[in-house]
């Protein structure tokens, strides 16, 4: 699971060994239990293992089930044909019954297997898991070679296996060789706590498992040991019972117990299906692509002015509508999100080409009303989503302010000020961060798999206040609203340039005249960094400063991109 947290790899770790080791000793119980009948035991290890139908988690069934059989079918043969077994001996005797109960456990196996959906049973996945389940097996034999070997020459060799298995393990993770796994120590870890329960149980003398030489006869090892505090072993193996218990019945039922879903009233008409359909019809025409504006003609922008002007009409007309998308719902969770997602981003891109040409007709105040109507447009479309349709949004809320950027040298007075009143109210439509967090976890659990809510359960554990996929939207809605500062400072600094016509030393210089207060900086740094360039710039309406925020690294990287990853880089139009 890539972007977790060291804690929370630990507890996954945690977590996949207990359980493990859960399946892997009740495998050990179904097969040299004494009591109660065989099926009895059979039939609650199946019983345990179905459990995780439902998640669903079809592949951990299949790992559980292979692991459970291997245990099962090598000690039940070296019970009845190994001469050096330190269990009962019995020969291959079955009765009518036996064979009657045997014939239902297989069907209810192939009833389980039949009941999940095709999609479920894919050779990638469910090989490589069945695959572990086999490895997982032999790790729990070994742990049996162990403590079950009369011979001490015998429990020796399955120790030095356990101890080169563990030596592969560490090589393997330093050395970083490719074995197809994230976790190598686990299988060694399984069979230490394998043996470590069995021997527990041994020792402290009320063991599920015969141990025993021959029937009713109690070997000397546990003779000897009634001298011993029994009440020692006793709790120690009553608590490493808990330990392995817990962990995996409260991840069952944390993943078997879904949350409700969230009650969403659509608005009647909703602006949001107008985007939509809009959007798609958007997407047979052809838009001019206005980050290449050496391609962009006359003609090209007449031709989709006259194929577009009624379909966006429409989406202006539902910016004055309630506007809300549907996330997901009990119906619906199952659907794919990318044609309406697209649409939405198309929508976004139609409202930029309209202002674009809006402007070189010099028309600045329809220009304004179409690269805010894909602001308001971005805003509106993710209301009541997740944390998809958010980013999304922010996408499109940041088209417009790039072209906002761009065109406002060229504003008046009048329209600037304008502007900037409408982009300070607009600052108010955003919704928080715990909203939208909330709908995005419920979806989760449905949407992403019993691997998503695996790793959100243990989020939740490890850093309940800093969840990753919280943690990235958080930081997206923080660039977002430093554009939106930026911008109204460029405004300022416009508005100054024209009355004075240069512009400050400092940002100080704007307060009270051009701005109330200073804007604050999102990320927690002391302001935003603010500079006149010591050359002017050849570029047709680049401003002669640097205004930029130095992002959620708080690092000055000089207004431009120095990391890998843009989201934590500085935040300015310029770059």
């Amino acid at each position: 699971m890539p972007g977790i947290s060291t804690l929370t790899y630990l507890l996954l770790n945690l977590l996949t060994t207990t359980s493990i080791s859960l399946v892997g000793l009740l495998g050990v119980w179904a097969t040299l239990g004494r009591k109660p009948h065989w099926f009895i035991r059979c039939g609650l290890l199946l019983g345990v293992i179905l459990l995780g139908l439902l998640i669903p988690a079809h592949e951990l069934v299949a790992m559980y089930f292979v692991q459970s059989m291997t245990v099962i079918s090598a000690l039940f043969f070296y019970r009845a044909f190994g001469k050096n077994a330190n269990v009962i001996r019995s020969g291959l005797q079955f009765s009518l019954s036996d064979i009657l109960l045997f014939t239902l456990l297989t069907a209810l196996v192939f009833a389980a297997a039949c009941s999940t959906e095709a999609g479920s049973w894919t050779i990638n996945k469910t090989g490589f898991f069945m695959t572990t389940g086999f490895i997982f097996g032999l790790a729990t034999l070994v742990a049996c070679g162990v403590v079950f070997s009369k011979k001490w020459l015998w429990r020796c060799a399955w120790f030095i296996i356990l101890l080169i298995a563990l030596l592969i393990a560490a090589l393997s993770h330093y050395l970083k060789w490719n074995t197809g796994s994230n976790d190598p120590f686990v299988p060694a870890i399984v069979s230490a706590v394998i043996i470590a329960w069995l021997l527990l149980a041994k020792y402290s003398g009320f063991s599920p498992i015969e141990f025993a030489s021959t029937p009713g006869v109690q070997s000397k090892s546990i003779q000897s040991q009634r001298k011993l505090p029994r009440r020692i072993f006793r709790t120690a193996w009553m608590a490493l019972s808990l330990l392995i218990l817990i962990p995996t019945a409260g991840t069952l039922y944390f993943m078997a117990t879904p949350p409700p879903f969230p009650e969403t009233i659509l608005p009647t008409p909703n602006g949001y299906d107008t985007f939509v359909r809009v959007g798609k019809e958007l997407v047979k025409i052809t838009v001019p692509d206005l980050s290449m504006p050496g391609s962009i003609t006359k003609q090209s922008l007449a031709a989709f002015k006259r194929q577009s002007d009624g379909l966006l009409a429409q989406a202006h007309e539902a910016l004055d509508q309630e506007c809300q998308c549907l996330a997901f719902s009990e119906e619906t969770w199952q659907q794919s999100w990318l044609p309406e997602i697209q649409a939405i981003r198309e929508l976004a891109r139609g409202f930029a080409v309209q202002g674009y040409t809006a402007h070189m007709n010099s028309e600045d105040n329809k220009a304004i009303e179409c690269y805010l109507a894909t602001v308001r447009m971005g805003k509106a479309s993710s209301r009541g989503g997740l944390y998809i349709d958010a980013l999304v949004g922010i996408a499109c809320e940041g088209i417009g302010l790039n072209h906002l950027h761009d065109l406002q040298t060229s504003l008046s007075e009048e329209q600037l000020l304008e502007l900037a009143q409408t982009l300070c109210s607009m600052q108010e439509l955003n919704e928080p961060l715990e909203v939208i967090a909330a709908r995005d976890e419920v979806a989760d659990y449905y949407i992403c798999g019993w691997v998503g809510r695996l790793q959100l359960m243990l989020e939740k554990i490890s850093q309940p206040d800093d969840l990753f996929s919280k943690k990235l939207m958080g930081i997206a809605l923080q660039r977002r609203q430093s554009q939106y500062q930026i911008l109204l400072i460029e405004i300022a600094l416009t508005r100054y340039h024209n009355k004075h016509g240069i512009y400050p030393q400092k940002l100080d210089a704007l307060v009270p005249d051009f701005l109330g207060e200073l804007p604050k900086e999102p990320h927690g740094a002391d302001g935003f960094i603010y500079r006149l360039k010591e050359t002017q710039s050849n570029v047709t309406n680049q401003p002669p400063y640097e205004l930029y925020s130095p992002g959620p690294n708080l690092l000055d990287d000089g207004g431009n991109p120095n990391t890998t990853n843009n989201s934590f880089d500085d935040i300015s139009f310029s770059r």
